[in-house]
C-alpha cells in the first residue's frame, strides 16, 4: 500500500509518497497545528499493477502546546518570536481543564473550546501584565486569557486571573491581563482561546509592569467576589475595577488571607493633590477603604499601590526631598466615619504600620507597599503620623566675598528644637554639619533665619535639617553654591578624614601633576600622579590603611594643607 500526502490542493505526483506494509500508520515529521491532504492506493506488486489513487481525505495535526505539558515558554519582557507566530487552530480541550467563566470565579464571556499554553518565570516584584493586544492582529483577534499557578502541568486548578477583552487595537476584543502577586522565579502557565470557540494565528507576551486606574474623588467602590483564602491561604487576590463585562480591566489593590472572606469590597479615591489630616499629618494622593462579607477583623496582608509621581508629590508637600518609598508607612483608621478620605480621621482611631515594604515594578513607574493589616477599615500612606515641625517657604544661599550664606524663612513652627545647615561637596552623600541656629521665639506671620559658612568648598550643596523635640527631622531641598576660584589646590574633605580623601583642584589647562600625601614628621606616605582637566577636578584616594594623626597633603611640591585621619 501507498499513501500520498501534502498540502491542501497538491497535485498528485507532487506529494510525499511511503511505502506501507503495516496498519494503522504512523507518519511523523509532520508540522503542528497543519492540515494535510492525503490519498491512498493499493500496490498490487508483480500483479496486475497498483490501483488508483483513492482520496483526497484531510487531517489537520495537533498543536504542541494543545495541553499545559507541552506550554510554549516566554520570555518575561520579550517581543513575541515573529509576527503572530502563534495559532489555537486544531486545538482542543482536555478532560480536567479548568473553565474560567465568570461562574468560576473568572472574566470569559463563553466556554474553552480550542484552548492553546504557554508558561513563564515570575519577575522580582511578581507583577505582570499578559497581552494578545499587539500590532499587527492576527486572525484571531478576539482571544480570552487566563493566568494559574500550578507545580504539575497536568493539573490546572488554581485560577489567579482570567479576561477576555480589554486591548486597544482594532476592536478592542484582544485581552490584556494584570496581576500582581507571583512568587518570584516559580513558573506560572498561560491558558489563551479564541471568544464563541474562533481559531486563527496571533501572539501573546508577558511584560513586568502595571497600569493603575483612576478613581477619582467620587469614592467608587471595586468588589472582588470568591476571596477564599482558606481554600487558597498563599493566593492574592487582586481586586479590579472592572470597566465592563467583557474587560476585568485594571488592579485596584490586593489581599491575602487564612480566612474565607467572602465578598472584598475596596472603595478608592485618587485626589489631585496631596491631603492633610486635621493633625497636619499628609497622606498620599491614593486613599483606600477596605470591607468584606466575611471575616472583616483579624490579620490579612494587603498590597497598595502608588505612582512614583504621587510619592513625587507627598515628599513635596511634606518637605521631605530626602524621602524615598521606602519611608513610606499605612495609616490604618478604624473610627467612626470610614468614608474615603484621611481629612476627617480622629486621632484616636489611627493607628500606624510601620513594617512595610516598597517594591517598585519594572520600569513602570509604579511601586506596591505590602503590610499585614489588623483587619479591614480605611488605609493611607503617609511618612508618618505627626505633623511636621515647620512650614518652610524658602530655602535660599549666595557666594560672599569670603563667606557663603544660607537664608530660610518658615510660616509656621511646632515643636521645633533647632536648625542645622549640612554640607556635601557632590549633593549625593557625605554630608556635614557646619551650623546650627535656635528657633525664634518671638511670634511673626514668618520668621527669617540665616547661618554663614566661613569655609566654603569651591562647589558646595547645601540643605536645611528641621530636628523636632522628639527626635524626628526634616530636610528641605538641595541648594548649590558655586564660588569663582583661582588654579590651585582648593580644599581637602571630609577632615578629620575615614576611609577616604577627597582634593578639589581647579586648573586652568590639561596638566599631569603629582599629588603627595606627607606625615607630620616630614616622611613622604604617598605619592601618586594624576592627569587633569581644564577646570575643576575632584581627586579621590584611599587612606583606610593611614594610622590616626595629623597630615599634609600637596600637590607639585606646593604648600601642604593640612588634615587628620580619624
Amino acid at each position: 500500500m501507498e499513501i500520498q500526502y501534502g498540502a491542501p490542493g497538491f497535485t498528485l505526483g507532487a506529494g510525499m509518497t511511503v511505502s506501507v506494509s503495516n496498519k494503522p500508520y504512523t507518519l511523523t515529521g509532520l508540522d503542528s497545528s497543519t492540515t494535510y491532504e492525503w490519498y491512498v492506493r493499493a500496490n498490487c506488486g508483480g500483479g496486475p499493477g497498483n490501483s488508483s489513487w483513492v482520496g483526497p481525505a484531510t487531517f489537520t495535526t495537533v498543536l504542541e502546546n494543545d495541553e499545559p505539558s507541552g506550554a510554549i515558554e516566554l520570555t518575561v519582557d520579550q517581543p513575541c518570536p515573529g509576527v503572530n507566530a502563534f495559532s489555537n487552530t486544531g486545538a482542543t480541550t482536555f478532560p480536567g481543564e479548568f473553565n474560567p467563566t465568570t461562574g468560576n470565579g473568572g472574566y470569559w464571556g463563553t466556554s474553552i473550546s480550542n484552548t492553546v499554553w504557554f508558561k513563564f518565570t515570575a519577575p522580582s516584584s511578581g507583577s505582570v501584565k499578559i497581552t494578545s493586544d499587539i500590532s499587527p492582529l492576527g486572525s484571531l483577534n478576539d482571544t480570552q486569557m487566563a493566568l494559574y499557578n500550578s507545580d504539575n502541568p497536568t493539573n490546572i486548578n488554581q485560577l489567579l486571573v482570567a479576561n477576555e477583552d480589554g486591548g486597544a487595537l482594532g476592536s478592542g476584543f484582544a485581552s490584556v491581563a494584570y496581576y500582581s502577586g507571583l512568587t518570584p522565579g516559580s513558573v506560572y502557565y498561560i491558558q489563551v482561546d479564541g471568544w464563541s470557540a474562533s481559531t486563527g494565528t496571533f501572539c501573546v507576551e508577558v511584560y513586568e509592569t502595571l497600569s493603575l486606574p483612576n478613581p477619582g474623588t467620587s469614592c467608587p467602590s471595586y468588589t472582588q467576589t470568591l476571596v477564599n483564602g482558606a481554600a487558597a491561604p498563599d493566593k492574592w487576590f487582586n481586586i479590579y475595577n472592572k470597566p465592563n463585562n467583557f474587560n476585568i480591566g485594571l488592579p485596584v489593590a490586593a489581599v491575602r488571607s487564612s480566612a474565607n472572606l467572602g465578598t472584598v469590597t475596596v472603595k478608592a479615591n485618587r485626589y489631585t493633590s496631596v491631603q492633610t489630616a486635621p493633625n497636619g499629618v499628609k497622606y498620599m494622593q491614593r486613599y483606600y477603604t477596605f470591607s468584606s462579607s466575611q471575616n472583616q477583623g483579624g490579620a490579612k496582608d494587603v498590597r497598595l499601590f502608588y505612582t512614583d509621581a504621587e510619592l513625587n508629590s507627598l515628599k513635596a508637600a511634606a518637605n521631605l526631598p530626602g524621602n524615598s518609598a521606602e519611608d513610606l508607612n499605612i495609616s490604618h483608621y478604624d473610627g467612626a466615619v470610614e468614608d474615603c478620605t484621611p481629612n476627617n480621621n480622629a486621632a484616636n482611631g489611627t493607628t500606624l504600620i510601620t513594617d512595610v515594604t516598597a517594591t517598585d515594578i519594572g520600569g513602570s513607574g509604579i511601586f506596591y507597599l505590602e503590610y499585614q493589616s489588623p483587619g479591614f477599615s480605611e488605609m493611607g500612606a503617609v511618612f508618618g503620623l505627626v505633623a511636621l515641625p515647620v512650614e518652610l517657604l524658602s530655602f535660599t544661599g549666595s557666594a560672599e566675598q569670603d563667606r557663603n550664606t544660607l537664608r530660610w524663612v518658615t510660616a509656621s513652627e511646632k515643636d521645633v528644637d533647632y536648625f542645622s545647615i549640612e554640607r556635601s561637596p557632590d549633593g549625593q552623600g557625605q554630608w556635614r554639619e557646619i551650623g546650627r541656629a535656635a528657633p525664634q521665639t518671638t511670634p511673626a506671620p514668618e520668621k527669617h533665619y540665616a547661618l554663614d559658612d566661613p569655609q566654603p568648598f569651591a562647589r558646595s550643596f547645601y540643605r536645611l535639617k528641621t530636628n523636632d523635640l522628639d527626635g524626628s527631622a526634616g530636610y528641605s531641598g538641595i541648594v548649590l553654591l558655586e564660588r569663582a576660584v583661582g588654579e590651585g589646590l582648593l580644599t581637602l574633605y571630609p577632615n578629620p578624614a575615614g576611609e577616604m580623601l577627597y582634593a578639589e583642584y581647579r586648573a586652568a589647562r590639561e596638566m599631569p601633576l603629582v599629588c603627595r600625601i606627607i606625615g607630620a614628621d616630614g616622611r613622604l606616605i604617598l605619592e601618586a600622579g594624576a592627569e587633569l582637566g581644564d577646570g575643576l577636578n575632584v581627586l579621590p584616594f584611599q587612606i583606610g590603611d593611614l594610622p590616626a594623626g595629623l597630615y599634609y597633603f600637596s600637590v607639585s611640591g606646593g604648600m601642604g594643607m593640612p588634615f587628620v585621619k580619624r
